[in-house]
């Protein structure tokens, strides 16, 4: 089933659960949101899929960054107030808080990527792609495919892949369609799909006895596994591979990289048979070229640089690695208060670094929650602190 786009100004179709509140820029951000989420609340009876309303209502989460391409310009951030189905969520400039999107949630996982053009690029929470110049005017809007919720990634030229369980398809800079490739049934899961760093695509998922015609069997000895795809610019799948074991867990997002030649290679972290997790790197032709134990999620800049970072008892602790996935270096900064409840975040690349953002909640099932936007350099592991409007 094809994507639907819509151009700015005309009608969009909303797939599931319920239509969205507004779509314009709003200046008043925390009384609108606050007036959406009782609005939600009270009014949504004929939601029949929205979540029951959730402990802390007016909590804010993080749940996704991006820095606009512009030195100069916004951190923008995904503001998911309540992180449940049927309630409020708005897109700001994390510095003011000047909302480009408020809507509600769908139930699925929200993104941001950040186009070398400027401005931003919404990623599910009511359609598959939204982006938004660097005034905060809206471009465009490409609807659902077969499946509610995809992964996204951009590429060269601006271009984005967009990906379900049934296909991966490539969208122009404008939004219109470049070209469109059918997965197998034999695919359970279409997890990520991302740029390569070059002019190419990964995708990443889970399978059951093959991924014809690219694949023709799993690990040995097993029914199915992780397989990784990649794609050049004209959607000819140019690499084709599979992980060490099947009942896999996902737990943070894989990153594009460079081997050691400096050539494309994608690094998945997720966690095999439900044992400890493991970092998989794959080359250009989808062929594994190392595997090791990884207890802390990797994050990459947009050099593919990579590094690690974890969250022990108030302290963040951050690592750079080489391109084997070996430690060169490490760093510890605490944001958080020590001995707080659960930690929050989520990172994006950068030129040069990484940000990460989140909220540390005083103790487990508080509603009391302290937020935080950080830039972390890849070259000295220094940590800048970024102008955030929330507490």
């Amino acid at each position: 089933m094809p994507l639907a786009r819509q151009v700015a100004g005309s009608p969009r179709p909303f797939p599931r659960h319920c239509r969205p509140s507004a779509e314009q820029p709003d200046v008043d951000v925390i009384a609108r949101r606050t007036a959406l989420l009782i609005a939600v609340s009270l009014g949504a009876a004929g939601c029949q899929n929205q979540a029951a309303l959730p402990g802390c209502p007016t909590a804010h989460h993080l749940v996704a960054v991006a820095a606009d391409a512009d030195p100069g310009g916004p951190v923008y951030v995904a503001d998911d107030v309540a992180k449940s189905p049927g309630y409020a969520y708005s897109v700001e400039r994390a510095g003011t808080l000047d909302a480009i999107l408020q809507s509600e949630d769908d139930g699925t996982p929200i993104a941001l990527l950040a186009p070398a053009a400027g401005g931003v690029i919404v990623v599910n929470g009511g359609a598959a792609a939204r982006r938004f110049d660097a005034s905060g005017a809206l471009l465009w809007t490409v609807g659902y495919g077969a499946f509610v919720g995809v992964s996204a990634g951009l590429g060269a030229d601006d271009r984005l892949a967009v990906a379900d369980q049934g296909s991966v398809r490539l969208l122009e800079a404008d939004g219109t369609s470049a070209w469109e490739q059918p997965l197998p049934e034999t695919v359970n899961d279409l997890v990520q799909v991302l740029g390569d760093g070059q002019s190419g695509y990964w995708a990443i998922g889970e399978f059951e006895h093959d991924v014809a015609p690219w694949i023709v069997g799993p690990p040995a000895g097993e029914s199915g596994g992780v397989f990784v795809l990649h794609f050049d610019g004209s959607g000819n799948v140019i690499g084709a591979g599979v992980g060490t074991s099947t009942s896999n867990d996902f737990s943070h997002p894989a990153v594009a990289s460079k081997d050691t030649a400096g050539a494309p290679m994608l690094v998945v972290r997720y966690w095999p048979n439900l044992s400890s997790y493991v970092a998989d790197a794959f080359d250009g032709a989808g062929q594994l070229l190392w595997s090791r134990p990884s207890a802390d999620p990797i994050a990459a800049d947009t050099d593919g640089n990579l590094l690690s970072l974890s969250v022990s008892k108030g302290t963040l602790g951050l690592a750079r690695l080489d391109a084997t996935g070996s430690e060169l270096a490490s760093a510890d900064y605490s944001p958080f208060a020590t001995g707080g409840g659960a930690v929050e975040l989520t990172t994006a690349p950068t030129a040069g670094g990484i940000l990460v953002a989140g909220e540390q909640f005083d103790s487990a099932g508080s509603c009391d929650d302290r937020h935080f936007l950080l830039r972390v350099d890849t070259a000295s592991l220094a940590v800048t602190p970024l102008a955030l409007g929330l507490p």
